[in-house]
């Protein structure tokens, strides 16, 4: 490997396409395969900021199957498009949140599981990382709703049987039955 660079980028240089390298890139340490002088193929990079990644680029952007490491303790580990999750993955945060499921540009977006630090857990519908459209939410208390979300809380027409045997079915309304509805205990 020859050349010269600028602010830690190559601006000339000569090396082998899909030859494992390791290279700092403006702070970053890379270590895998290059194409054009960028980040192409299967590689490591240990990120200025703290982060760390493995696993598939093309054109010096994250692509393809890998696991990224943030420095504040969280994972991501799935599909990548044009350095996002995109695709299907499974995000592990460092506060015991744990999301599984389609992700769209970084956040949950579509059908996924949700397991909350505290023991409950949702499975249904994401729109942009919040609860929208079906659902069902466990509650750690042994709760458990069935049916509509918008922004995240329960809402339209649902179902929610407490762990004492009481059923309310009917309308719901920021997160707590509100309009017509029966509740039979």
């Amino acid at each position: 490997l020859t050349g010269k660079f600028v602010n830690g980028v190559f601006v000339e240089c000569s090396i082998n396409n899909n030859q494992i390298y390791e290279i700092d890139f403006d702070g970053d340490i890379y270590e895998g395969t290059i194409r054009g002088n960028k980040r192409h193929g299967f590689g490591k990079c240990s990120y200025i900021n703290g982060n760390y990644y493995e696993g598939n680029f093309i054109g010096d952007k994250m692509h393809g199957k890998g696991e990224l490491r943030f420095s504040n303790g969280d994972v991501y580990k799935g599909d990548f498009i044009d350095g996002f999750y995109n695709g299907k993955g499974i995000c592990r945060h460092s506060n015991g949140n744990i999301y599984e499921g389609d992700f769209l540009n970084n956040v949950g977006h579509g059908i996924g599981i949700f397991k909350y630090a505290n023991g409950d857990v949702y499975e249904g519908d994401f729109m942009y990382n919040k609860r929208q459209g079906k659902g069902i939410l466990k509650y750690a208390n042994g709760n458990v709703y069935e049916g509509d979300f918008y922004n995240g809380d329960l809402q339209g027409k649902g179902i929610l049987k407490y762990a004492n045997d009481d059923v309310y079915e009917g309308d719901f309304y920021n997160g707590k039955s509100h309009g017509k509805g029966i509740l039979k205990y």
